[in-house]
């Protein structure tokens, strides 16, 4: 469960990448963080930490279109080629002296 700190401090133990212990004191000012949902409970029904409402999951995404390709390639015209803008050249002037 994704939660915050509203009052005190929260000390957190987990193990890193590498396997070493590490710990880490949430307060309100560490923003959300992901706790174990028992824990999370327990500090949100205590009054001591608030739980981000999650979004609810998106809806299945339309298929994509599919372009056929033959032995060349795909099939693109120059009409579907989108070339990127380019950007205003900067020039700098030298300060007189």
């Amino acid at each position: 469960m994704v939660i915050r700190m509203i009052s005190g401090g929260f000390g957190l133990t987990y193990t890193d990448g590498n396997g070493t212990q590490r710990f880490s004191l949430k307060t309100p000012s560490s923003g959300y963080f992901e706790a174990p949902d028992e824990l999370a409970e327990e500090l949100v029904k205590a009054g001591r930490a608030v739980a981000k409402k999650l979004a609810a999951a998106p809806a299945a995404l339309p298929e994509a279109e599919t372009v056929e390709e033959d032995e060349d390639g795909p099939d693109l015209s120059v009409s579907d080629v989108v070339l990127p803008k380019e950007e205003p050249k900067r020039t700098t002037r030298k300060r007189k002296k």
